[in-house]
């Protein structure tokens, strides 16, 4: 399995198509993390040059009294009740949640990746591996020669 997966990975690397997605994938993190910076501070004038603490405090208040809901989902409850006791932790410790740090940022990274470009990346690598199979002949061997999960793979 070792041998096919590196096999396929220098197929990968020997043509110019991955590379031009993986750079498109670099630009559209870049730009994330930009828009991610642009947010922040917008949100940080947005909510004027008063104290933060009292802007923590109000927001446990909220997460608190919706956990407190009868009407709400289990998980979602207990997300409010994590996010009250993250903001209290930054609050005792006399951290500002809005502040840009390394977390946060990995956090905002994490969630642009996860759902927006990986999954990108590896449907245009998929189509691009099924393609050159097809262009080079040898899907249909591929495709009409199947071997069954339980025989051992043959050592060259």
């Amino acid at each position: 399995m070792l041998a096919l997966l590196h096999n396929e990975t220098l197929k990968l690397l020997r043509r110019r198509r991955p590379h031009l997605v993986l750079a498109v994938v670099v630009v559209f993190l870049a730009v994330g993390a930009w828009a991610q910076q642009r947010a922040l501070e917008a949100a940080r004038a947005d909510a004027g040059g008063g104290d933060w603490r009292v802007r923590v405090e109000a927001r446990i208040d909220a997460l608190e009294r919706g956990a407190r809901r009868r009407n709400m989902f289990t998980s979602f409850t207990r997300f409010q009740r994590f996010e009250a006791a993250r903001l209290r932790y930054h609050l005792e410790r006399g951290i500002d949640p809005g502040q840009q740090t390394g977390p946060l940022f990995s956090r905002g990274f994490a969630a642009i990746a996860s759902t927006l470009l990986f999954p990108l990346l590896v449907t245009v690598l998929g189509a691009d591996l099924v393609t050159g199979e097809r262009s080079a002949g040898t899907i249909k061997m591929l495709l009409t020669r199947p071997v069954a999960r339980s025989t051992p793979e043959p050592v060259a």
